[in-house]
């Protein structure tokens, strides 16, 4: 396919169409130089005015003045830098979209060359506030070589300072280029720099997103053209300096070396100090540029792509037609605003598209005039019955299946959608048979002609479902009528009127008329009476006799029975319950069942129980209770005396037990048995003896003992024994020796406990000790020899008793 020229003009034209700047040299230069320019190059005036030339507009000069720097070859003017630092930016530039603020000051690197400004498009999303490390590609197109501007990217580092008035100072520091296809990296010798401020509620900046470095601009592309230099992709446009005017003109933009903006085309003029000397007219040069303006962009379609195309320029004027720069815009594919192409023949349906591009402005620009057909994305077209319903043919009894035609879309985010081309129509292929059916008809019945009509419907099943497409008809099958006598009860009269004087006590047989359907019998009427047979109910007392109807009004209690009937040859059936028989009447008699006292007003009332005489048993009608009209019986005083409380009391550390007395009146009541105490107060209180216990209790047995020593430092601890010393023949004498000793001990305890459980006085303890265990020392036969313990075979004990401890207790004097 061949290429095809596509207006691209119309933002080309407002620009060239505005008004455009005359600037005549003037004065002692002797001749002018006339240049037409863009409105938007107004901040060359300041080159101008340093000359001493005249300005002239075709708009007033005051509006001229206030004409912004749109191509930011300068800083922002002072008001502009006040404002930004006052934190008063208006609209997403000054929260979302990060913008440089270029102080002419902060924007000298180390070096003394002049500061430069560039657009930048970050390649990642920035998350304002870490010290992160981030991406930008090159997006002014002033700057070197399109190759260039593809392959080499910015690298930086994120610093933020501390938010002010919401807002987060912020900078980053470009010092790093770094190639996109092999990786390569350079330090740049001076870095970039670009300076925002950002929301602190949002502090993100997305992907692709704009922001300007400003800084040694010559030099990054320098760098940038020697990292590129080991690569024979690099593009071989000369570069002579690092910015070109704003939409390709080949003009250069440098910066003089107070940051101002300055025209090639007056390099060599030599600005004269005006206070010094008169200036001196320099030798004019040609101005030789490139400018977009006025091309149109070439669209290559078998190529894909869009190609900007400019033209010469000498001292403004063009030269020469245009031709491609270079600068491509890949062509791409809309599908948004075009509609599928539906062939319903062969059941295709093919998406259609147009192509655009995006120019370096971010402008999409639609290539086709109409949509095209995508060959690659075809669907086919299929009948679809999940939404629709079966068509019906009861001439043939045939139920066809519906189904929508339809197809397989991919939107615009690649999702499937479902495009309908079509309502619901019959699927010839898809064909289900009808079915007759009884389920939900019942027989028509004819009782003058005694017969029974059998009625069908049809039906045909889907998923397992039965669908009634029919109402139900006769289908010329017949059921005769049958009467049956014996599957009706009896009709006999209601318990109301059983109970009625007059009521109607007759008994009827019932019959119903049935029809045989697959050997089973089905009743197609209800039971009615047969007045060919009847009997009439009757009463029987039997099994009543319990039962009885009370009026408590008018003093009469009836008896029951049950309503029975019988027919001949048949058991005896019963009608009822047991219900009242008026002719088994009780008169009701009253007797006393007790009194109720009334203790405070000194007299009691009978309470009289009523009751009938039945056959059985005499049976109590209602309960005794005083009834309206007792009479009144006052209680009989019998005599005035003490009565004990139940109270006892104690005196304060006293065993003395006590109990309270209250002085009576004691009367005999109405029912001349029980009495009643009137109190009239406290009387003296009854002693009742002592009221505490002493109880003596024994710790466990524990023992002591005492060995005499082998000399004759012995003393008597538990007695002593004489024996015969025979030891001198001529002298026989008597001597005396003392025992070892051993006891048995147990300490004693005596309580006194008051009945309440308060214990009276102090615990006494003491300790009780048995008769000693004795040991004899000496050995009579053998005065010299003594014995100690362990001749014994070690210590033994004696027994300390019940009676021991008892005599102890008796002897302390604990009772």
């Amino acid at each position: 396919m061949g290429t095809q020229a596509v207006t691209a003009r119309a933002a080309s034209r407002r620009k060239r169409q505005n008004t455009e700047l005359k600037i005549i040299l003037a004065g002692k230069i002797g001749h002018f130089l006339e240049v037409n320019m863009p409105v938007q190059m107004v901040r060359a005036r300041e080159l101008i005015l340093a000359l001493g030339i005249i300005f002239c507009w075709s708009v007033p000069c005051a509006q001229a003045q206030e004409t912004p720097d749109i191509f930011n070859t300068t800083s922002p003017p002072a008001a502009e830098q006040n404002t930004a630092s006052d934190g008063d930016a208006t609209g997403a530039s000054a929260e979302k979209t990060a913008t440089a603020t270029s102080p002419t000051a902060s924007r000298q690197a180390s070096t003394d060359k002049p500061a430069l400004k560039m657009q930048l498009s970050f390649v990642d999303e920035v998350a304002v506030g870490k010290d992160a490390q981030v991406r930008a590609r090159i997006t002014d197109p002033s700057i070197g070589t399109q190759d260039m501007r593809n392959t080499v990217q910015l690298v930086g580092t994120v610093k933020s300072g501390e938010p002010v008035e919401g807002l987060v100072p912020s900078s980053i520091a470009w010092a790093q280029i770094q190639r996109t296809d092999t990786a390569a990296s350079s330090q740049l010798q001076n870095a970039l720099e670009s300076r925002f401020r950002i929301s602190e509620t949002m502090p993100v900046i997305n992907s692709n997103e704009m922001i300007y470095a400003e800084g040694d601009v010559d030099g990054l592309v320098t760098s940038a053209m020697s990292l590129m230099s080991d690569d024979a992709a690099v593009a071989d446009t000369p570069v002579s300096s690092a910015r070109t005017a704003p939409g390709g003109d080949a003009g250069k933009y440098k910066t003089s070396g107070n940051g101002q903006a300055e025209n090639s085309a007056f390099k060599d003029i030599n600005i004269p100090d005006p206070e010094k000397e008169t200036p001196q007219l320099a030798k004019a040069e040609d101005v030789i540029a490139e400018t977009t303006m006025g091309c149109d962009i070439l669209v290559d379609l078998e190529g894909g792509v869009a190609k900007q195309q400019s033209q010469k320029l000498v001292n403004g004027s063009p030269q020469g037609g245009c031709s491609p720069n270079g600068t491509n815009y890949p062509l791409a594919r809309s599908y948004a605003s075009c509609q599928d192409i539906v062939d319903m023949n062969s059941h295709k349906a093919w998406a259609s598209f147009k192509r655009f591009y995006v120019d370096n402005g971010g402008t999409n620009q639609v290539v086709d005039s109409e949509c095209q057909k995508d060959v690659e994305l075809v669907y086919d077209i299929f009948q679809k019955p999940d939404e629709c319903t079966y068509e019906v043919d009861l001439v043939n009894n045939m139920v066809f299946e519906r189904g929508k035609w339809v197809y397989q879309s991919k939107n615009i985010s690649s999702a499937w959608n479902e495009i309908e081309v079509t309502g619901c129509q019959r699927m010839e292929s898809s064909t289900i048979p009808l079915t007759e059916t009884e389920d939900g008809c019942t027989p028509r019945h004819d009782f003058v002609a005694g017969i029974s009509h059998q009625q069908t419907r049809l039906y045909y099943v889907e998923g397992g479902q039965h669908k009634m497409v029919s109402e139900c008809t006769d289908s010329g099958k017949t059921y005769p009528h049958i009467k049956n006598t014996t599957a009706c009860e009896d009709l006999a009269p209601t318990k109301v009127q059983l109970g009625l004087e007059s009521g109607n006590r007759v008994v009827f047989k019932q019959s119903r008329i049935e029809i045989m359907v697959d050997d089973q019998a089905v009743a197609i009427t209800d039971c009615a009476p047969d007045d060919s047979q009847s009997t009439t109910a009757f009463q029987d007392a039997a099994g009543c006799e319990t039962t009885f109807y009370h009026y408590l009004s008018s003093g009469q209690s009836y008896g029951a029975a049950r309503w029975k009937y019988k027919f001949p040859g048949e058991p005896e059936i019963v009608l009822s319950e047991c219900l009242q028989d008026n002719d088994l009447l009780y008169v009701h008699q009253v007797r006393v069942a007790g009194y109720e006292n009334n203790d405070e007003a000194l007299v009691s009332f009978p309470k009289t129980e009523i009751y009938i005489d039945t056959p059985n048993d005499k049976l109590v009608v209602s309960e005794a209770q005083v009834r309206e009209g007792a009479a009144e019986i006052p209680y009989t005083f019998q005599k005035n005396m003490k009565v004990s409380t139940g109270e006892i009391f104690y005196e304060d550390g006293s065993c003395t037990k006590m109990m309270n007395q209250n002085s009576v009146d004691r009367y005999l009541r109405g029912d001349g048995i029980s009495t009643f105490d009137n109190i009239l107060g406290e009387a003296e209180s009854l002693n009742q003896g002592n009221g505490c216990t002493t109880a003596i209790t024994w710790g466990p047995d524990y023992h002591d003992q005492y060995q005499q020593p082998t000399n004759w430092q012995t003393q008597n601890v538990c007695g002593s024994y004489s024996y015969t010393d025979y030891r001198n023949e001529d002298h026989v004498a008597q001597a005396t020796d003392y025992y070892h000793c051993s006891w048995t001990l147990a300490d004693g305890k005596k309580t006194v406990k008051r009945d309440d459980g308060e214990v009276i006085g102090e615990v006494l303890s003491n300790t009780c000790k048995s008769a000693p265990k004795q040991f004899i020392r000496s050995e009579p036969n053998n005065p010299s020899f003594i014995r100690t313990i362990s001749w014994y075979g070690g210590w033994s004990y004696p027994t300390l008793s019940a009676v021991d401890k008892s005599n102890c207790a008796t002897t302390w004097g604990w009772q």
